[in-house]
C-alpha cells in the first residue's frame, strides 16, 4: 500500500478469481470508495513486472518497490507526479517474499526474509551513472528472520521476527 496525492493505492498483488492466483502489475487507487486505475502498470522497458509480496517505501512523491515474488532483486520507482516508472540499481540480496523497507532521511534500508539488511543512498540509487552493484551495502544481519523493518526517531529499526518480540535499532 502507498498514499499517493492522498488517495490510499495498492500497487501489484494477486488475481483473487482463481484457485491458483497469478500475479499482477496493477495500480489502484481509492476514491469514493471505489478502487480505479489510476496509474501505469509496473511495466518498465517492456518488462511485465507482475510480481507480489514485496517491499514498498514513500518518500517525497516517489513511490519505490523492492523485491517481491517473481522478480526478487528489482527495484523500481514510480515518479508520482509524471506517472513514469523507472527501473532502478538491483538490489544483490534476493528479496523474494516477505522482505520489507524503512526510509531513514536520506538512506533507504531494506531486510530480506533470512534477516540480512541492506543499505543505499536514495540519490545514488537513482544516479545512472554509478556501475551495477556500487549502491548497496550489507549494513546488518538480525537477529531474527522475517522481522518488519521501519523507521523510529530517524533510526532504522526491525521489529519482531520468528517469535521474538524484540526491537532491534540499527546505528
Amino acid at each position: 500500500l502507498a498514499v499517493i496525492d492522498g488517495l490510499l493505492t495498492t500497487i501489484g498483488g494477486q488475481t483473487p478469481e482463481t484457485s491458483f492466483p497469478e500475479p499482477t502489475n496493477v495500480l489502484q487507487s481509492q476514491s469514493n470508495r471505489r478502487w480505479t486505475e489510476r496509474f501505469p502498470p509496473m511495466t518498465i522497458l517492456d518488462v511485465d513486472n507482475k510480481k507480489f509480496d514485496m517491499a514498498v517505501v514513500q518518500t517525497g512523491n516517489s513511490v519505490i518497490v523492492i523485491g517481491g515474488e517473481h522478480h526478487g532483486q528489482r527495484v523500481d520507482m514510480l515518479d508520482a507526479t509524471t506517472s513514469v516508472w523507472s527501473a532502478l540499481h538491483e538490489i544483490p540480496g534476493y528479496c523474494d517474499r516477505g522482505a520489507s523497507a524503512a526510509v531513514c532521511g536520506d538512506e533507504l534500508y531494506v531486510q530480506n526474509k533470512d534477516g540480512d539488511v541492506f543499505q543505499c543512498f536514495l540519490d545514488e540509487l537513482k544516479d545512472d551513472s554509478k556501475p551495477e552493484g556500487s549502491v548497496w551495502t550489507e549494513a546488518a544481519t538480525l537477529l531474527y528472520s522475517d522481522p518488519t523493518l521501519g523507521s523510529l526517531c530517524g533510526q532504522a529499526v526491525a521489529i519482531g521476527g520468528g517469535d521474538s518480540r524484540s526491537i532491534q535499532a540499527y546505528d
